[in-house]
């Protein structure tokens, strides 16, 4: 999970100049926090998507994204942590069993007799049939054949997680000051008008 914190100092800062609209703290708040996030999660997405070789659909389900409101001026993005069918990772049937993508290396690895199938379901993957003391069991029971999940591939790369922190806390900030201009704008604005 992602957090990203604003520095005390510019939250008081804010209040301060907001003192006088009502719910203005709130709003500001919601609003560049929830900009701020959406920005973050497609960046996750871009990442992972750049490092895995995968289908952003494929990553974007996983990495959901809980909006901040005015009573709670805090997003969060979650990682999701299934493990990530191998079949996603580029997978190929060969005479040996089914080649992928290591994530972590880029390389092709070979994993031995398994097969690619699509069950009646529609589910395409990689499989394994279950080994009782080395021997085949029959056709059944198969095993289907997972990697890491999105979490952890994020944890493994922690120079990429710092590196969207500073990003995001950066872009916090920034937002801030726009949705104090916008709103203090609009308000001169009315009262203008």
């Amino acid at each position: 999970m992602i957090e990203v914190v604003v520095d005390q100092r510019k939250i008081r800062a804010v209040q301060r100049l907001l003192a006088a609209v009502p719910k203005g703290w709130r709003r500001v708040a919601s609003r560049a926090v929830n900009h701020t996030a959406r920005k973050a999660r497609t960046r996750i997405v871009q990442e992972l998507r750049r490092r895995l070789k995968m289908r952003s659909t494929d990553i974007r389900k996983d990495v959901t994204l809980r909006r901040a409101s005015y009573a709670n001026p805090e997003a969060r993005i979650r990682i999701g942590g299934k493990p990530i069918p191998l079949v996603r990772f580029q997978a190929r049937q060969t005479a040996r069993g089914v080649t992928y993508r290591q994530p972590s290396t880029g390389r092709r690895v070979l994993s031995p007799h398994s097969f690619i199938a699509t069950m009646r379901t529609g589910h395409r993957g990689v499989f394994r049939r279950r080994r009782a003391g080395g021997k085949r069991v029959g056709r059944l029971p198969i095993n289907e054949l997972t990697g890491k999940s999105l979490l952890g591939l994020f944890e493994a790369a922690p120079a990429l997680a710092r590196g969207i922190m500073a990003e995001t806390s950066i872009e916090l900030e920034r937002r801030l000051d726009h949705e104090v201009r916008h709103l203090l704008e609009r308000r001169a604005a009315r009262r203008a008008g």
